[in-house]
């Protein structure tokens, strides 16, 4: 089935590299699969191309059997076809969404810790009184006034933050701040905030510790509290005198049952016992008790976790995309882009009542009758593009077996999102 094959796959004037079943693959399109598949450093770019052809030879020619065996007719086959087409996708609208911009913006920001404070007014009900009185208040900051003496109206600290610790929309307001400048208004579900930074710095990184916590409930008396104080001063005292920081923690914490090694990053904890964890300076350090809204703490450092990221490490960079992936930044502007693509393909929904589409789609999944539905069949239209209408046959090739009607009204808005990048 093969005819023909480059042997010298660095040859600039060769436009096709092999055929198979009487179709040429083009130098662009095997370069841009090879440019898809990172290789390990220590493999050459020519031995990697070499390697790789063999591999891409193979697929097609796996592709062209199936096709030969007429295995795409199979229903596992279209599945397997589907949910690959589903990946490409995905993966080709990463691509469009600029996800190596956004690990790089991620990784640059990672750099540096941003010290913030707010001025915040609730709105859960009155939120045109809180909407005018937030912004009396950025009035007067935009003037260099101090805020209105006001019990209500208070500048408190949020603490150290870092990339991935705020909504990603609050993030780019802030990262755009240098130190003394604030945000416009900001509408959060709970109210109003104006964000002020007051001081940056180098990224600390994390640190990996050790707790003993003497828990201090709710309602203790002072006496009580007193006690509490007294034995976690005792368990210091002796830790410093040579007691092991394990045995100790394993007579004393009142945290047995749950995790006593933690990972400690910027933003995660209250400010309070950050700054008590970023305060010890050598692995095995222990800190004095210090008191928390949960009670007394004693901390032992185990390992400083470096902020920096170097942007050549494949691994690195990889972890660091994960979090791109799985963070709100790539679905927005994944929604942003699709939304683009949307209006240059001319999409359109059409009426249909989704309440009886969702009860058909129930009907067919489970193998019932269809007599009963009405203005629903599989040729209805749901959406459509300049070149191409959805029908209801298309959306229940899309819908899983397993799918029940609560997850319907989502899985809609994917569909279209799919159909428009399919």
């Amino acid at each position: 089935m093969l005819t023909s094959l480059s042997a010298m796959i660095g040859a600039a004037h060769a436009q096709t590299v092999f055929t198979y079943g009487g179709k040429p693959v083009s130098k662009e399109e095997f370069i841009q699969a090879f440019n898809k598949n990172p290789t390990p450093d220590t493999t050459s770019r020519k031995a990697a191309l070499q390697n790789y052809l063999d591999l891409y030879i193979n697929y097609k020619l796996k592709v062209q059997d199936a096709y030969d065996e007429k295995l795409n007719n199979n229903d596992e086959y279209r599945s397997e076809s589907d949910n690959f087409k589903k990946q490409l996708a995905d993966a080709a609208v990463n691509n469009e969404a600029n996800l190596n911009s956004l690990v790089e913006e991620a990784y640059q920001r990672s750099q540096k810790d941003l010290y913030l404070n707010q001025v915040f007014i609730p709105a859960t009900t009155d939120t045109a009184a809180a909407y005018k009185k937030i912004n009396e208040i950025y009035s007067a900051l935009k003037a260099g006034k101090a805020l209105p003496a006001s019990d209500t109206i208070k500048e408190t600290s949020i603490g150290y933050i870092t990339a991935f610790t705020l909504p990603y929309d609050v993030e780019n307001m802030v990262y755009a701040l240098k130190p003394g400048e604030f945000t416009a208004p900001y509408h959060s579900s709970i109210g109003y905030h104006i964000f002020i930074l007051k001081e940056e710095r180098p990224a600390l990184g994390k640190r990996r510790i050790e707790q003993i916590l003497f828990v201090v409930p709710p309602g203790f008396s002072e006496a009580e509290k007193g006690a509490v104080a007294h034995t976690a001063d005792s368990v210091y005292q002796l830790i410093q005198n040579g007691a092991s920081f394990t045995a100790m923690q394993s007579q004393f914490s009142n945290q047995q049952n749950d995790k006593t090694d933690i990972e400690v990053g910027v933003g995660q904890y209250t400010p309070d016992f950050e700054k008590e964890v970023y305060a010890l300076q050598k692995e095995g350090d222990v800190s004095k008790p210090f008191q928390t809204a949960y009670g007394y703490n004693i901390i032992k450092l185990i390992q400083k976790i470096p902020a920096a990221i170097d942007p050549n490490d494949l691994a690195s960079k990889g972890m660091l995309q994960q979090k791109v992936e799985e963070d709100e930044r790539l679905d927005l502007a994944k929604q942003k882009l699709i939304k683009h693509w949307q209006t240059l393909a001319g999409y359109k929904p059409a009426t249909y009542d989704a309440a009886t589409l969702w009860k058909y789609t129930d009907s067919v999944t489970i193998g019932m009758p269809l007599t009963t539905f009405k203005n629903i069949s599989k040729s209805t239209v749901l959406f459509s593009f300049a070149k191409q209408k959805i029908t209801v046959a298309d959306w229940l090739q899309y819908v899983p077996l397993e799918a029940k009607q609560a997850a319907y009204p989502e899985m809609m808005k994917q569909f279209v999102n799919y159909a428009n990048t399919n």
